[in-house]
Formats: C-alpha cells, structure tokens, sequence
C-alpha cells in the first residue's frame, strides 16, 4: 500500500473539520496580534463613514487642537459680557444751533425774536420777515402760532426765502376752509426758525 492510499483510507470527513479547525484557530489568533497604526494607513484614506458613531472621545483629542468654527452654532456657551473699555476722546465741539428765530402776531408785530431786524404784513396772510444776516442758504420752518394764547388747529403756515433779498423769509399763513374743504389766505400768527 502506498502512501497516497494509505492518506486515503484515513482521510475521513472528522479529520478534514478538525484540520480546518487547527488552521482558523492558529491563523485567527496570529491575525488578532496585528495592530493597526497611523503608519498603516495612507493619508486621506480615512473619512468620516470609517468611524463609528460615538466612538471618538475626549480622550481621543488632542488638548486645545480644536477651534470655534469645528463647532455647530450655539454649541459652544457664550462669554459673559466684558468689562467697559477706556473712555474715548472727547469730541470737537459741534457747531451751535440755530439762534434766528422771530414770533410773530397776526397784525406783523414781533412778539419775541433773535436775529429779526423787521417783520411787515401786506394783508392775505401775506408776510416778510428780515434777518440781520444772510439766510439765503438756511433752512426756514414755520408753524401757526397761539392767537391770545390759544393755539387755532384749522390754520397752516408756510416759508420760502425771498427773492433777490438774502436776509428775508417771505410767510404765507392760511385758515382751513370747510366746507368747502380748501384754504383761504388769512393773517394769522406763525413762529418762524432758520436753520443755516
């Protein structure tokens, strides 16, 4: 008998199952004794479908190697607010605002004012006050003056600088008309500002 017989007649199914057996057993264990480290694993390769879930800890992070930005917004809490700076430098001093001003009666005659050499009346609510200076580049507003100390809501007033004279405001007062439902031109007394 030969030797590939006599293998033969002993090889049974038991030896096969235990041969496979010995050989997972000793190829397992020597497989389970290599350990994966960073020289193992080429740059780039790993992604973030390669980690599992939860399993990357504290531990696992270098101390103060990550940034604000690496967090969602309102991850990270919030610092209290910090102490006041340093008082800032005084700033120039603005310039003053308007003096010129001018009250004025129903008739034309100037109850308080600054600024105001003559204020005249021509009927129709039609007025002109005149400045000691020139306001031909300022800013004139008006509002409907207290007639006997009470002020008469259905009167509007207007201003527009006068035409060829640099020092005065022209004045157009007028009392709501209703019905039916216009303006009428009527002395009435108006307070006048300029703003140059």
């Amino acid at each position: 008998m030969n030797i590939r017989q006599r293998i033969q007649t002993r090889l049974t199914y038991a030896n096969i199952v235990a041969s496979i057996a010995l050989f997972a057993a000793l190829g397992g264990s020597s497989y389970a004794a290599i350990t994966v480290s960073g020289k193992n694993i080429r740059n780039n390769t790993v992604s973030g479908a390669d980690i599992k879930n939860n399993s990357v800890t504290s531990r696992d992070v270098r101390n103060r190697s990550l940034l604000a930005n690496d967090f969602k917004p309102g991850q990270l809490p919030s610092a209290g607010q910090g102490p006041a700076g340093p008082r800032g430098a005084t700033g120039l001093q603005g310039a003053p605002a308007t003096s010129l001003f001018a009250l004025v009666a129903s008739d034309g005659t100037v109850t308080s004012e600054n600024g105001v050499t003559s204020a005249t009346s021509s009927g129709g609510g039609q007025y002109s006050v005149t400045f000691d200076s020139d306001v031909s580049q300022c800013a004139a507003i008006t509002a409907p003056g207290a007639t006997n100390g009470a002020f008469a809501g259905n009167r509007i007033s207007s201003a527009n600088r006068g035409a060829g004279a640099p020092r005065v405001i022209n004045v157009q007062t007028q009392r709501y008309n209703n019905p039916p439902g216009d303006f009428l031109d009527e002395n009435t007394a108006f307070n006048l500002a300029v703003f140059c």
